[in-house]
C-alpha cells in the first residue's frame, strides 16, 4: 500500500521523520512516496496545486495525507474522502477543495474515533498523532467507514476564478514555484476561448509580452515571456532564471490578457 506525503513541514525539522515513523510503526510494509514538504508555510493554495497536479499519477487505492493545517487545535475537523480510486486525509480548511469539487463519485468522513489515533494527541501536531495513525491504519485494510463518521459536506475553498471586464481578461498569480515562475488562475482553455484567432496582449506589473513561447528557452535571458505550464495554466517565467524576484512579482499580482483591434 501508498501513502503519499504533502505538507509544509520542509526538512530542517523532524516533523515529517516522525509521521513516517508512527506509520511504519502501524504497517512496516508500507512504501511512503513524499511528494513534496517544501509547500510555503500555511499556504492551502499551493497545497491544493499540488494535490491537483499529482494524485491521479499513483496507483488505485492509494492513501494522499495532506498536512497543511493553520487551524490545527481549534475545531477544524480531521476528515478522510473517499473517491472512486483514492483516499485522500486531511484538515477540513479548503486543502482538498480540488477533490471535492472534481471527483464526482466521493464520500467525506469526520475522523472521530479516537481508538485510530495515538494515544496521547497533543493540540499542535495532529499529522503525528491523528493523519499519521489514521493513514497507516487505512493501509492494514481497516474497512474505511469504520474510521469515522460520515459526513454530507466539507469547507471548499476554491482559487479565484479569471474573469472579463472592459474586453480584458482578468487574473491573478496564484503561487510562484522555487524557480521564481508566477503561475497564474488562467487556463489553457480561459486563455483561448478568449483570445480565439486574433493577436494578443499579456500584461503583468508593467511588463508587456505578445506571444506564447513553447518553452523556457524561447527567448533571451532575463526577457520574460509566457507559455502554459505542465498542467495547462498561464505561466509567465524567464530563461534560466527567477522572475518574480527579478521583477518584484508576487502572489495576488494582476495579470490582463487583451486583445489588439
Amino acid at each position: 500500500m501508498i501513502i503519499t506525503l504533502i505538507t509544509d513541514f520542509g526538512i530542517e525539522d523532524g516533523y515529517v521523520g516522525i509521521m513516517k515513523g508512527v506509520m511504519l510503526s502501524i504497517n512496516p510494509n508500507l512504501t511512503i512516496v513524499d511528494i513534496t514538504h517544501q509547500i510555503p508555510p500555511f499556504d492551502i493554495t499551493a497545497a491544493q496545486l499540488v494535490l491537483n497536479s499529482s494524485y491521479r499519477f499513483f496507483p488505485l487505492n492509494t492513501i494522499h495525507l495532506i498536512v497543511v493545517d493553520p487551524g490545527v487545535g481549534t475545531d477544524r475537523r480531521p476528515i478522510m474522502v473517499k473517491s472512486k480510486d483514492y483516499f485522500f486525509i486531511a484538515p477540513d480548511n479548503g486543502v482538498l477543495t480540488p477533490i471535492l469539487l472534481k471527483e464526482e463519485k466521493k464520500e467525506i468522513y469526520h475522523l472521530n474515533k479516537p481508538e485510530y489515533f495515538l494515544s496521547k494527541v497533543s493540540s499542535t501536531f495532529h499529522g503525528r498523532d491523528i493523519f499519521a495513525p489514521v493513514a497507516a491504519q487505512l493501509s492494514l485494510g481497516i474497512p474505511y467507514k469504520k474510521i469515522g463518521t460520515i459526513i454530507n459536506e466539507a469547507f471548499i475553498s476554491p482559487l479565484p476564478s479569471p474573469s472579463v471586464s472592459n474586453f480584458e481578461l482578468l487574473g491573478e498569480i496564484i503561487h510562484i514555484d522555487r524557480f521564481g515562475n508566477a503561475i497564474s488562475n488562467i487556463s489553457k482553455d480561459d486563455f483561448l476561448s478568449f483570445v480565439k484567432e486574433d493577436s494578443f496582449i499579456i500584461e503583468i506589473n508593467g511588463i508587456f509580452i505578445d506571444k506564447i513561447s513553447s518553452s523556457y528557452l524561447d527567448s533571451k535571458r532575463e526577457k520574460p515571456l509566457a507559455l502554459f505550464d505542465s498542467f495547462d495554466l498561464l505561466e509567465i517565467a524567464i530563461r534560466e532564471g527567477n522572475f518574480s524576484k527579478l521583477f518584484g512579482i508576487e502572489k495576488k499580482q494582476a495579470i490582463k490578457i487583451r486583445v489588439k483591434n
